[in-house]
């Protein structure tokens, strides 16, 4: 037996893994992001948290020990992991709340969204604090969002608590997962939540419509104080009378919090380039849905599904080797007859298949993908990538449902706006599925098929010394082409770039999001270390 003070005074044990999957084919949107200018450091957080524990009476027993052995149940997906915190953390909580003298946290209990949720799909990733109310229902007081350790390392890296402060680390990788965290925060009118990736937890607070205070993040192995000894402060604030926080309008606020524009002040500076929303500053068309196939290029000539390189961006990229970038194409010609495979003039009816995939615009079918291999497949069994023949060269088709039009349409745009490079694929041909044995409703994008692997954090981690550094470098040139025309990767990770080591070669993935930059982040700064963390070049001048 011991008391609920000293079972709370125990640090996590570590959790054994192996290498998986983690999360980065969610279903939790990839708009979801809070801007920069709305955090702020929680930073009385600690010095509350002891002050609880020396309030609260935790003199109550429980069978409670943990193994001398350590963590005996290994994982390698964000499933076992969740399972391994809610056996480690909620489970206890659970037990301390329960055995507690103070009335208002008798009831609490650590569980899942679906508890309270059960049709949102989206939530999956959550971990909830309930109260469990007279009647027998749960009533959600705090909500957090869950990650892999191993594929959201770089997040153990950021200081709040430095804001301000020059040469501060930047908190640009928490963007796009607290975003998420504080997306249900906002529509659940909940004042209080956490970002835990098991080995290092985040806690978050809502001061204002726009204003999210979060902490240092706090190790598992911490003991001054111990997660569990944070967990217990969070249940007690959830306990409290002021645990909301009421939006009359939320949509509203998310549009704030992505945009980072919210008073008069900041809609004064629109037309202030440096200033302006998250749109990069190289103008282009936003299509609309059913605008799928043709488009007005910039000198106002008819463009086709087939994609073509922008002009020369106003100020040139420094990366060496891209000559691609400074090459602006004869009007007269196809801009893409060096990038695209060869139009196919007949199709003959033998090639048609249960494997094609027809697309143009205003329901007339204008190309067709031949699939071959599925590649990947959302776990929903949503978004989908193949590779296939297009036009007789074999290709990357990307399969966007009907209720994701709205990244297709993201990713489309945003592929219009990159220049030429060596490090981006070419876009060869979008639209909207007309016919399809394979695929429902929904558009298609058809991309130049690149050499390389995908990475993640343990590969790089396993990796000499001397291919880090050329990985490092080639993002950093990567990097130095989006910032000609002003903008940043929304998703930097490993598992977004693909690397040939034997040519040497980086190719940068998913342009779902780009958010608008203006060159005030230096290129080797936030998606570099993102990707290839900076606590592998501590020791390195390179």
């Amino acid at each position: 037996m011991a008391t609920a003070k000293d079972a709370l005074s125990q640090p996590l044990p570590e959790i054994p893994h192996k290498s998986g999957t983690g999360t980065r084919y969610t279903a939790s949107s990839n708009n979801d992001r809070i801007h920069g200018k709305f955090i702020f450091f929680w930073k009385d957080f600690l010095t509350d948290v002891k002050r609880t524990l020396e309030k609260a009476d935790l003199t109550g027993e429980l069978d409670f020990v943990d193994p001398p052995e350590g963590e005996l149940i290994l994982v390698g997906n964000e499933i076992g992991l969740a399972g391994r915190f809610q056996a480690n953390v909620g489970a206890l909580l659970s037990r301390v709340f329960n055995i507690s003298t103070d009335e208002k946290i008798n009831g609490f209990r650590f569980g899942d969204p679906q508890v309270e949720f059960p049709d949102d799909d989206e939530a999956k990733a959550l971990i909830m604090i309930y109260r469990i109310c007279e009647d027998n229902l749960p009533a959600p007081r705090v909500v957090g969002k869950f990650k892999t350790f191993w594929n959201h390392q770089q997040t153990l890296n950021v200081r709040p608590s430095r804001i301000g402060e020059k040469n501060a680390p930047d908190l640009y990788c928490l963007e796009g997962s607290l975003g998420q965290l504080t997306r249900y925060m906002v529509q659940w009118h909940l004042k209080y939540g956490f970002l835990s990736t098991y080995k290092h937890t985040i806690f978050v607070r809502r001061t204002d419509r726009t204003n999210f205070e979060i902490t240092d993040p706090i190790e598992f192995n911490s003991t001054n104080p111990t997660i569990r000894q944070c967990f217990f402060h969070m249940g007690m604030l959830g306990a409290g009378d002021d645990y909301l926080y009421y939006d009359n309008d939320p949509d509203t606020t998310l549009e704030i919090l992505r945009s980072g524009k919210y008073d008069e002040e900041e809609e004064n500076k629109k037309d202030d380039p440096s200033s302006s929303s998250e749109t990069p500053r190289r103008k282009r068309r936003q299509a609309p849905e059913e605008d799928d196939d043709e488009y007005t290029q910039e000198d106002g000539s008819q463009g086709s599904t087939e994609a073509r390189p922008t002009k020369k961006p106003r100020t040139r990229a420094t990366t060496t080797g891209l000559s691609e970038v400074d090459t602006e194409p004869s009007k007269r010609e196809n801009p893409t007859t060096t990038a695209t495979p060869q139009e196919t003039t007949v199709l003959h009816i033998n090639d048609i298949t249960t494997d094609s995939i027809f697309f143009g615009n205003n329901k007339i079918s204008k190309h067709v993908f031949q699939i071959q291999t599925r590649l990947q497949q959302h776990p929903k069994k949503r978004k989908r990538i193949y590779t296939g023949l297009f036009n007789g060269v074999e290709c990357i088709a990307k399969y966007f449902p009907i209720k994701d039009t709205e990244s297709y349409t993201h990713e489309r745009n945003n592929y219009r706006l990159l220049p030429l490079s060596r490090h981006f694929p070419k876009m060869l041909a979008f639209g909207k599925i007309t016919v399809s044995a394979e695929l429902e409703r929904g558009h298609v994008i058809i991309l130049s098929k690149e050499k390389g692997i995908p990475l993640d954090f343990d590969m790089i981690a396993e990796m000499p010394q001397e291919e880090r550094v050329l990985i490092r470098q080639e993002v950093i040139s990567a990097v130095k082409v989006l910032r000609s025309v002003g903008a940043r990767h929304g998703d930097p990770a490993p598992w977004n770039i693909l690397w040939d080591k034997e040519s040497g070669k980086l190719i940068m993935l998913d342009f779902e999001m780009l958010v608008k930059e203006y060159k005030s982040c230096p290129a080797d700064v936030a998606e570099v270390n993102s990707i290839v963390l900076a606590k592998w070049f501590k020791n390195s001048k390179d």
